[in-house]
């Protein structure tokens, strides 16, 4: 079992706290790699072997004014337990070893079939973040589309945190999520190693399609991740999103949607916004609708923030946009 003070860390801090022989330290790396949100986010251990139990508050504390000699009444805040379960994502890797014997650096061949494998379950996973729904799936999670749904006036609403773009067709979202203690966090199973595991047998009988035996080189890899959240005001989502009204930005016939008046719409909508990772999740046409915005002369809320070693990132509002090939164009509206 990994911990780091048991506070929210990122995947690079959870895999330099391990043994850098282990298994999870190895693929930690790769999950980076395959997906934003991994690279991105923080995660922490959760308070059980399947899932993590957290608290939404429901109602504040009162407090009131009082004079000396006088008495105020008792305190009391409502909370709501909420227990997010972890999903369990497997690759099966098996390799005819006739074949593995053909190449001279069979450790790299093999560590290339891995990473496809672990490529292929973090696009699942991936999805899954944004548009995951355990009552259609009970395999999977609640992504931020199942959480951030609906649309309401009422702070105390996780709908405060939608806003809408007006579009009706072709629609996509912005996500905006605060990772970090207190907020929105990636969780892997109580006692496990970072919720990764990874089984190797070099010499395994297997069948082909056909029922057929022949032996192969075999490597099980499982990976048991959940999102919790424990404050919904430090995320949300600008939803319907007309991308084909966005390709239009800048030409003469321009009907797309005033990105801007609702990015700071949100953004001042978040209840803290200090102490916290905020990151903005786009798909690629709103990913280039905003390269394009931000080549304008006079457009200080989009900025490109050098990297030593790596293609600079776009910043909206000081916040990084990362780019998902998961996040739809053909999203429902919401209301």
């Amino acid at each position: 079992m990994t911990t780091i003070n048991g506070a929210a860390v990122s995947w690079a801090d959870l895999k330099n706290a391990m043994n850098a022989d282990g298994s999870a330290a190895k693929i930690i790396p790769i999950l980076e790699e395959s997906c934003p949100v991994v690279q991105s986010s923080t995660v922490i251990e959760g308070s059980a072997n399947n899932g993590n139990q957290t608290t939404l508050q429901a109602t504040k504390g009162t407090a009131s004014k009082r004079s000396y000699n006088e008495g105020v009444a008792k305190s009391k805040k409502t909370d709501i337990p909420v227990f997010d379960m972890a999903c369990m994502y497997e690759a099966n890797v098996e390799t005819d070893i006739r074949l593995l014997e053909k190449y001279p650096q069979q450790a790299n061949y093999m560590l290339g079939q891995e990473k496809a494998a672990i490529a292929a379950m973090t696009e699942d996973f991936e999805n899954d973040i944004f548009y995951g729904n355990q009552k259609t799936s009970i395999l999977s999670i609640d992504g931020l589309a199942t959480r951030y749904n609906s649309i309401s006036s009422t702070k105390t609403n996780k709908g405060y945190q939608v806003i809408s773009a007006g579009g009706s067709t072709n629609l996509s979202s912005m996500y905006l999520v605060g990772w970090g203690d207190g907020g929105f966090n990636l969780f892997y199973p109580m006692g496990s190693q970072a919720g990764i595991d990874r089984i190797v047998n070099p010499n395994q009988r297997v069948t082909d399609s056909a029922d057929k035996p022949f032996y192969a080189y075999c490597v099980n890899i499982n990976w048991q991740v959940g999102l919790t959240v424990q404050n919904y005001r430090l995320g949300g989502r600008i939803a319907n999103i007309d991308t084909a009204a966005l390709l239009t930005y800048g030409t003469d016939s321009d009907t797309s949607a005033d990105l801007f008046a609702k990015v700071f719409t949100l953004k001042n909508r978040m209840q803290f916004k200090a102490g916290y990772k905020f990151v903005w999740y786009v798909n690629e046409v709103v990913y280039t609708a905003l390269e394009r915005m931000a080549k304008g002369t006079f457009n200080v809320n989009l900025t490109w923030a050098e990297n030593i070693g790596a293609a600079p990132t776009l910043m909206l509002n000081g916040w990084p946009v990362m780019l998902s090939d998961k996040i739809s164009s053909a999203e429902t509206v919401v209301s």
